[in-house]
């Protein structure tokens, strides 16, 4: 078997795995679990386990017929609904991108991009990434711009693509910035070529 029947042989399979998935409820109970009782675990478990489910479905779209059946839009509308894309254990008092919501938005640009999906499904996803992205980015400066490990690259690239596929004509007045964030990221790495968190 050559490597692109194997990779297929793996979304097919990821789509049966999600085929009948049912977690798509994430409340504002199940956000808040985090303040209450300092647990992480249950509602990172339910959030992770959405974004496979996107993932298994929008590649398997993708790999067929390129246009989004009911399933794969079912979870980008879940998605959507979800109170905060940043996790609840990154949260806090000031706003900003986390890791997982510049993943998230960049994500569901790329598939509007991709993959056929209802015009109004496109806009709500435009009208989302722009407050929770370009407007959060813009407006707010994000603690992670001063680390050197990978929160630099993941959430400053995963932005940089959210303003490629939705905010083209803004993207110029984002990019130092962006580059900068790269910038320090390779330069926080040792002598032994690692940096502080993951590569």
């Amino acid at each position: 078997m050559c490597l692109i029947d194997e990779i297929k042989k793996e979304i097919e399979s990821n789509y049966v795995k999600f085929k009948d998935f049912d977690g798509y409820d994430l409340s504002i109970e199940d956000y808040d679990e985090y303040d209450r009782t300092g647990n992480r675990l249950n509602y990172e478990c339910k959030y992770f386990a959405k974004r496979e489910c996107l993932t298994a479905r929008a590649m398997y779209a993708y790999l067929n017929q390129k246009k989004a059946d009911d399933d794969l839009i079912r979870i980008i509308e879940s998605i959507c609904d979800e109170h905060s894309w940043v996790l609840p254990a990154h949260k806090k008092d000031n706003p900003y991108v986390d890791l997982y919501s510049a993943i998230t938005g960049h994500m569901l640009c790329e598939i509007a991009h991709y993959i056929e999906i209802p015009h109004a499904l496109h806009e709500r996803i435009h009208d989302i990434v722009k407050v929770r992205i370009k407007e959060m980015y813009e407006n707010n400066v994000s603690n992670w711009e001063s680390y050197e490990n990978n929160w630099l690259p993941v959430c400053a690239g995963r932005i940089g693509m959210v303003y490629l596929y939705e905010f083209p004509e803004d993207f110029a007045k984002v990019k130092t910035r962006i580059l900068s964030s790269m910038q320090k990221y390779i330069d926080g790495f040792g002598d032994d070529g690692a940096c502080v968190e993951g590569v």
